[in-house]
């Protein structure tokens, strides 16, 4: 099996991200959980190829304005925020920077950046006996980006700082908070396995707060926001290019493993009332130590019965056809 079966297995994840799978029309095809748009059938797919086009034209577009801040209302006006306060803008942490007095930025190209975030390296130089993390551990440091930062309104940046601080808590996925059990149970597979939401999505290991003797999410003394998550060794991204670069395509036993991973971080999340919105090869990790392929880049998750949706909540090119259509 080459990489193209994969591709395959995420791809057809990607799509159950924002469909029930357990309700199923009349010619075979499936609904959107919120029962409004059939998709089951490939002429769905292709209706929607000019909208897709249409759609990444406007986030280019969104994205060429500079301006981090656009949202849509479903069947959806694009607008952007206003009343910039240029007093906002705090630069990012530079390399040998400690940051919420125990996590030092270092070297290197950002792990990743996005129109609302940046994540930087970091190691932890302090260490936490009580959850066993040892010090000098690498993780990732995710912060606004300065553009953000001046471009938003500070309590448009706290609400969505403290939104993706919750979506961690419900999920069961914030170690700061009494979460030796999620808030519900843990799911279980067609074998009986029960499945731990921290084997399938990341972790979030810290953040900043508005005061270090509370849990209230908040910005640091700096001014800025921060969340601090496990770091993961590669993305299926570049684990497929490394793999097909040296000509080692994967197995059949390889393949299950990336779906029932992608599946399963699904199913706990829509258990949870929320769906990712951006499946694609990027933010699914792999994270060797513990043999393990995780999905990330969870702030951008919507609740299943919202009509509203951010923009900077999903890319373009991996849209789901009835998002590509309402916008």
């Amino acid at each position: 099996v080459g990489t193209s079966a994969a591709v395959a297995a995420w791809g057809m994840a990607g799509c159950l991200q924002c469909c029930n799978v357990d309700q199923q029309e009349a010619d075979g095809g499936h609904v959107c959980s919120d029962d409004a748009v059939a998709i089951g059938n490939p002429s769905s797919h292709r209706r929607a190829e000019p909208a897709l086009r249409e759609l990444a034209a406007d986030v280019d577009e969104a994205d060429n304005a500079s301006n981090p801040a656009y949202s849509a209302s479903l069947p959806g006006q694009v607008t952007p925020r206003q009343d910039n306060d240029p007093s906002l803008s705090r630069p990012t942490p530079k390399v040998g920077e400690i940051v919420l007095s125990r996590y030092r930025v270092l070297p290197g190209e950002p792990l990743g950046e996005g129109g609302w975030c940046k994540v930087l390296r970091a190691e932890d130089a302090q260490g936490d006996p009580a959850s066993a993390a040892q010090p000098g551990a690498h993780v990732a440091l995710k912060t606004f980006r300065d553009q953000a930062v001046r471009e938003s309104q500070e309590a448009g940046l706290g609400d969505r700082f403290e939104r993706e601080v919750g979506t961690f808590k419900l999920l069961g996925l914030s170690h700061l908070h009494d979460s030796s059990s999620p808030s519900t149970p843990f799911a279980r597979s067609r074998s009986g396995v029960e499945l731990n939401p921290r084997d399938l999505l990341v972790n979030l290991l810290d953040y900043s707060r508005q005061s270090r003797r509370d849990l209230t999410p908040g910005a640091a003394p700096d001014g800025r926001y921060y969340s601090v998550l496990e770091l993961g060794s590669e993305s299926l991204e570049s684990f497929l290019d490394r793999r097909v670069s040296a000509r080692e395509f994967l197995d059949v036993r390889e393949v299950r493993k990336v779906a029932r991973a992608l599946a399963a971080g699904l199913v706990w999340m829509h258990s949870h009332g929320l769906c990712h919105c951006d499946i694609k090869p990027a933010n699914l990790l792999r994270f060797e130590a513990q043999d393990a392929w995780k999905l990330i880049d969870l702030e951008g998750a919507t609740p299943t019965k919202s009509t509203e949706l951010d923009l900077g909540s999903f890319t373009a090119m991996y849209a789901s056809p009835e998002i590509a259509q309402a916008v």
